[in-house]
């Protein structure tokens, strides 16, 4: 898992990066939904029209033990030949088609099922559409599972010739048996007790492929065109609160099918019920986003608008906002969560007090810490806490310092800002972000802390300016890397205080964008 390398996508099915298959499969705090990457399904008839089915073997980490089409993977990143796609594959009237989803459909046809790859023709895979749906793995890991399917699935259909028959060899750790069935036997398969099926599998045979199949029998024998499917025009409409149906208006003769395309919208849905997470993660608007959203796209005739591009992905950026900030994510997950250690103080309480004499003990007791004012508390800082007498202690270290700022011995900076016009915005960046920081810990924790501890708290945050010197000072093949990886950390830590600041509240941060706030 950790090796092979997914396509992660946004919700218009754009590719946006990659990562492996083990962090984009993790319903976890952050992302109870994984990461959205791209995958495809491969449903095999024989010449007779029946289906090829899997089941997966029970060493498998999502979904083991289940049945299934007869391939489901990934389009993989750095495959030859390539299987990474372009937009342009899937657009109505376009030319040509995800070819890079057909090698991958090869490649894991071989490796799962034992299959030579010259046994089948990537030109007779017949691409139908993409369905977006996201399910977890709670009949295996039980309601808290950690893992689970989040994907946009590429449906893809083959028909052996007459007269071809495949010989299966099938992986002990991918496949634990097979079964050609007919349609009938599929259904009949599907309604027993007992029997478990992938829920992307039972999307597809609920929403798609029995009406493909059903026009399927008079056509057995011939490459599956369009002509042989219920083909669109389509229309989006909203099936039940956790899935969205794709309709079909019409059925199409041979001339006109051979002119039309796959469906280009993305049909999608929502996990069912017992394939959510409990806790919360799952409930209200998270287990109906994508029906909510099919109903929006609805509106838009035209799929390839931008009005409607950009609707998806306002949609997907509050999606992934809930999935940050949700109120449900459990108290440890929210510690768990990296914390910026600059210009952090925890507040704990004053040292108790001495026993008061006997005559004294009518005398108020120190309040709780709930109750106690600023002048009250203690405010650590959990970076240098050495005493000055400890530090002090280490003459060695204390006359390099003197040296280095009063007897010439510092180094020059070794930052080019004369020639490199980049560097002089980072050195003056570098510069800002330093004094700004040292101000802010200064002011702040001015206002908070009780006298005594004012002192100790200024030294402290004085050390970024110090750490801002030693930068510039480092050998030319380290400074550039270093002064950019410094300034990026202070970036993220003012990403933190900023979503610390408007935790709960964050239509007041739309609200007052950046350059309005007070």
């Amino acid at each position: 898992m950790l090796k092979d390398e997914c396509l992660i996508v946004n919700y218009n099915d754009e590719v946006i990066g990659s990562d492996n298959k083990y962090n984009v499969h993790k319903f976890v705090s952050g992302q109870p939904k994984g990461v959205l990457h791209r995958a495809f399904s491969v449903m095999l008839f024989d010449a007779e029209g029946r289906l090829l089915l899997q089941q997966r073997a029970s060493s498998k980490v999502t979904f083991p033990g289940v049945w299934t089409n007869t391939c489901c993977s990934h389009p993989l990143h750095g495959q030859t030949p390539s299987e990474v796609d372009g937009p342009e594959t899937v657009k109505a009237g376009a030319s040509t088609e995800p070819t890079g989803v057909k090698h991958a459909a090869v490649r894991k046809l071989q490796h799962e099922l034992g299959i030579a790859p010259g046994a089948l023709d990537p030109a007779r895979f017949k691409y139908m559409g993409r369905v977006h749906y996201w399910a977890a793995d709670t009949l295996t890991h039980g309601s808290a599972a950690p893992w689970g399917e989040h994907e946009v699935d590429y449906l893809l259909l083959y028909q052996l010739p007459s007269g071809v028959e495949l010989t299966l060899a099938p992986h002990p750790e991918e496949v634990s048996a097979t079964a050609w069935v007919t349609r009938d036997e599929l259904q009949s398969r599907m309604a027993a007790d007992g029997v478990l099926w992938s829920p992307w599998f039972r999307v597809i045979v609920n929403e798609h492929l029995l009406t493909w199949w059903r026009r399927r029998r008079a056509h057995a024998g011939r490459p599956l065109t369009s002509s042989s499917l219920r083909t669109p025009a389509f229309m989006v409409l909203p099936h039940t609160l956790n899935h969205a149906r794709v309709c079909s208006r019409r059925w199409t003769d041979l001339p006109k099918a051979l002119k039309l395309r796959p469906f280009e919208r993305i049909c999608r849905f929502d996990a069912p019920p017992e394939h959510r997470k409990s806790g919360g993660c799952h409930d209200g608007v998270a287990a109906t986003e994508l029906a909510e959203l099919c109903a929006k796209e609805a509106a838009f005739k035209d799929w390839s608008s931008p009005a409607r591009r950009t609707l998806t992905l306002a949609e997907e950026r509050e999606a992934r906002r809930r999935d940050l900030t949700s109120q449900h994510r459990s108290a440890a997950a929210a510690k768990a969560n990296k914390q910026g250690a600059y210009g952090k103080v925890r507040p704990t309480p004053a040292p108790p007090r001495p026993a008061l004499p006997a005559a004294s003990r009518h005398e108020p007791q120190i309040p709780t810490l709930r109750c106690l004012p600023p002048t009250a508390l203690h405010l650590q800082v959990p970076t240098h806490a050495h005493s000055k007498l400890a530090q002090l202690l280490h003459p060695a270290e204390v006359a390099a310092a003197l040296w280095f700022k009063f007897g010439g011995g510092g180094m020059k900076a070794s930052v080019d800002t004369a020639t490199e016009a980049d560097l002089s915005f980072c050195d003056a960046k570098l510069g800002e972000v330093s004094r700004s920081f040292c101000a802010v810990s200064d002011s702040a924790l001015r206002r908070t802390a009780s006298p005594p501890h004012t002192p100790s708290i200024t030294a402290a945050a004085s050390l970024a300016v110090a750490a801002v010197q030693v930068i510039r000072q480092l050998p030319p093949n380290l400074v550039v890397d270093i002064m950019v990886f410094y300034l990026v950390l202070r970036a993220l830590d003012t990403i933190e205080d900023d979503m610390q600041a408007f935790k709960g509240a964050e239509h007041k941060k739309v609200a007052n964008p950046p350059g309005t706030r007070p």
